[in-house]
């Protein structure tokens, strides 16, 4: 097997991992969700009178100011509908698993037993040292 077909198989177990399928199940309620798509046109509606203050000659910045903060407000509340915020439980503790993936791979680049290679916060703290640094 090459890595390219390695990496396929990695893709298909991913699919195949519960938190995996927890998170689409989950994504799936959100969006299919009532008052999550409320909340989402509300958030645009708002996003969009932001954008048409920002379009006039002299914007008001006071006006301004309290579009960021209703958006803000709003933001913060949709995270709080029920499915929304299973959905991102979910998609949190699916970063999880890319993280320790990431890690795994990024000690395996860096001579680390690929077999042995354990993710911490210090390696993944390295790991965004070293990106930010490209």
């Amino acid at each position: 097997m090459d890595v390219m077909e390695a990496v396929r198989q990695l893709g298909v177990s991913i699919q195949a991992d519960e938190r995996y399928k927890k998170f689409m199940e989950l994504s799936d309620i959100a969006k299919n969700n009532e008052d999550v798509a409320k909340a989402t046109e509300e958030l645009q509606a708002t996003a969009e009178k932001y954008e048409a203050e920002m379009q006039k000659e002299e914007p008001n910045e006071q006006l301004l100011a309290d579009i960021q903060a209703e958006y803000a407000a709003k933001y913060r509340n949709m995270f709080n509908i029920g499915p929304m915020k299973e959905m991102m439980d979910a998609r949190e503790n699916l970063d999880g698993m890319m993280n320790d993936i990431m890690q795994i791979i990024y000690l395996s680049m860096n001579g680390n037993d690929p077999l042995t290679a354990e993710p911490s916060p210090e390696t993944l703290q390295e790991m965004q040292t070293n990106f930010m640094n490209m």
